[in-house]
This record gives structure tokens, sequence and C-alpha cells, in this order.
């Protein structure tokens, strides 16, 4: 598909994406057949029919839930933002100039989802950027190119998660379906209002999230999320950008006698990239890292953090003892110097921070606090 370089300024793009115009009425009545579940067409990796020259998907990378059937995304609250993400991969089958591509945001309930400005992983040259349209931010327009014959350009859009709607007349705040339709025009020259293939998504089902119930947002590299319950908090922190699930529990079996409460934190991180659900791997020099913290309210009198212990399990495997980690003969990295277990439990704590340990460090604050933090090669379930 070849195509001139595209020279729009502020003034071209508002007028043509004003509300009732060709372009935007053609995205949004895709939109609301993809809202509708009628015919919607779903990524695949054929090439797109009437797009010469090239093969594109656009994918939810919130993995498929096998007990609920959907791709939840946990709803936005106050002070915590959650993300969904879309992975954009275009492979030319022949030499490619420009693609011009713009993707939609809906959803149910009345929410307006919008997409973050910054696009993960653009490459240099090229561009996404917001237009002028009502709701702002439902829509982004990406100037893509050039694109060698066999090159593979991937990014990604990212959505934070509305605020959930109010409660229903039952109490309870209803899921809401988060939907995204493309459109890339499929002709050469400038781009033509008339000349569009239009697609969809996998969709997203936005919910109520928590610390019991488990909150799932895709994080990027090196961001953190995190859950707090009873005065206790997960965090998880991953060197790549991947959907996270995470929750933390008050186990119903018998708690250590060092603690008034036990807690199980559980990470998901599941690569459905191939088709199959698996567990996403790290490595040593950038592992997996997770970050617990017990108030001292939690503990029992007399408690001793010598005598702390921590449990690990794999889905349905059994529960182990975390180890300490041990400095590495040759450290993975300038930052990570130990040596995590490439055996079952795959993770490790590090030695404990004398005298006070603070955040991201194993240890005692001045206030009594525990922390732990563990490095791993895999995701799983803690029992601490």
């Amino acid at each position: 598909m070849k195509s001139s370089k595209m020279n729009w300024s502020t003034r071209d793009r508002a007028s043509r994406f004003t509300v009732g115009g060709p372009f935007a009425r053609s995205l949004r009545i895709a939109t609301s057949t993809a809202l509708m579940g009628l015919a919607f067409l779903s990524a695949s990796s054929s090439a797109l029919a009437g797009v010469p020259g090239l093969d594109l998907t656009v994918t939810s990378q919130a993995p498929l839930d096998s007990v609920t059937n959907t791709r939840p995304i946990a709803y936005s609250v106050t002070g915590t933002t959650y993300q969904a993400a879309y992975t954009v991969r275009m492979t030319a089958t022949s030499p490619t100039n420009t693609v011009y591509f713009y993707a939609f945001t809906a959803a149910t309930n009345g929410l307006t989802p919008q997409f973050t400005p910054t696009v993960a992983d653009l490459r240099p040259g090229d561009s996404c950027q917001a237009p002028a349209v009502v709701p702002a931010g439902t829509e982004l327009d990406c100037v893509i190119g050039p694109i060698a014959q066999g090159s593979t350009v991937t990014f990604t859009l990212l959505i934070p998660s509305p605020l959930a709607p109010p409660p229903d007349v039952t109490g309870k705040v209803p899921n809401s379906l988060l939907s995204v339709t493309w459109a890339v025009q499929s002709g050469q020259g400038q781009p033509n209002p008339s000349n569009l293939i239009h697609q969809g998504t996998q969709d997203v089902t936005l919910h109520v999230g928590s610390a019991k119930d488990g909150v799932q947002s895709y994080v990027l590299a090196n961001d953190t999320l995190s859950v707090e319950d009873s005065g206790a908090e997960t965090k998880v922190k991953t060197p790549k950008p991947v959907t996270v699930g995470l929750k933390q529990v008050v186990p119903g079996s018998s708690c250590s006698p060092q603690n008034k409460k036990c807690f199980e934190s559980t990470v998901t991180i599941v690569d459905t990239s191939s088709g199959v659900p698996v567990e996403v791997p790290f490595t040593q020099a950038d592992p997996l890292q997770i970050d617990l913290f017990r108030p001292v309210s939690s503990l029992k009198k007399g408690a001793k953090f010598a005598n702390a212990t921590l449990l690990y399990k794999s889905g349905g495997g059994a529960w182990v003892p975390i180890p300490t980690c041990e400095l590495a003969a040759v450290p993975p990295s300038p930052t990570q110097l130990y040596a995590i277990p490439t055996s079952y439990p795959y993770r490790c704590i590090t030695p404990q921070v004398l005298p006070y340990a603070t955040a991201g460090q194993t240890g005692v604050d001045a206030l009594g606090n525990w922390y732990f933090h563990i490095l791993g090669l895999f995701n799983g379930t803690t029992d601490w």
C-alpha cells in the first residue's frame, strides 16, 4: 500500500472529525455495531481484504479468563489508575510508504474511556495524536511508515480505565464492556473517509477490583501494581510490559502463631500471544519483584522477624518455603547481585537489611512494621 506523507493541520483534523462528519460517523457506526455484538470482527493473522500489501492485527493484552470467558480489567478508583492495552501489529507484504491508522474507544453504561496520548513502543518518525473530537480522547490517529517489505511494526495503545459507574438498584456496580474499533485507509494518496477498512478487537470487561477479588491492569516496564487490605500491602514490579493480575486474601486456614492474620498474595501474569496461555518467564538479571508489607498491628506481641516463614506454590503445586537469596558468583547485572533458584520455587527473599528496613527491602522498620522483598522467575502465590 503506497501513500504520500500526511500533512494535516490542527484545523484540518478538527474539521475532518467533527461530530456528524463522514469519517467520524463511519467510525461511530462501526463502534456501535461492535458494542451490539453484531458481526464483531476479532483480530486475526490473515491479511486484511482490501488493504493490499499489509497484514494488520489489533489484539487485547488482557488474557482471557477461562472461568468467566472475559478479558477483565479493573475500573479506575480514587487514587488508583488501572489500564487496558491493545497491541497493533503491522507487517508489510509489499513495500509500504505510509499507513493511516485510526482507533476509537467506546464503553457501555455511559462511560468514556480515553486513550493515553503517549503510545508505547512507537518508532521514531511514526506518530499518534488525538484529533479534536467529542468526547475528547476517544480517538487516536496514527501515521506509520515507511515499512519495508517483510518488516513488522508493533506498538501499544493504552487506555486508562474510566471511573466505575454508580451502583444499580441492587447496590451492585455493574460490569462495563470496553471496545476498540479501528480503521485503516485501503487506497493510495491522502486519507479518504470513503476508502476505509473497519475492524474490531476483543472486548475488555471492566469490573470492580479489590484486594480480595483481585485487580487486573496492564503495567509498563518497571511500573508497579499494588493492593492493600487490613494495612497489609502487596506490590508487584515487572521488567517488561504485561497485564498483571494481583490478589491478596486472608486464607481460611490456621495462621502462624506469630501473626494475628496471615495473607496469601497471588500474582498472575499470562502470555496469550501464542494462543495458548503460558506463564511469562523472567530472567536472573531482570526478575519479577514482589514487595510485601505487614503492619505491626497484624503481629502478635513478641513476634520475631527471624522466625518469619514465607511459603510459595504455583497453581496446584505444593507449598514450599521461600529461601533467602544468596550472592551470585557472577552478578546477573550491576543492580541485581543475587542468584535466584532455577528450580521450584524459582524465587528468593533478599537478605534482611539492618538496623532498619524500608519499602523495597527485607527487614523491620523503626516502628516494628515488616517488609519482604522477593525476586522471582515466575508468578504464583505467596503465603505470608
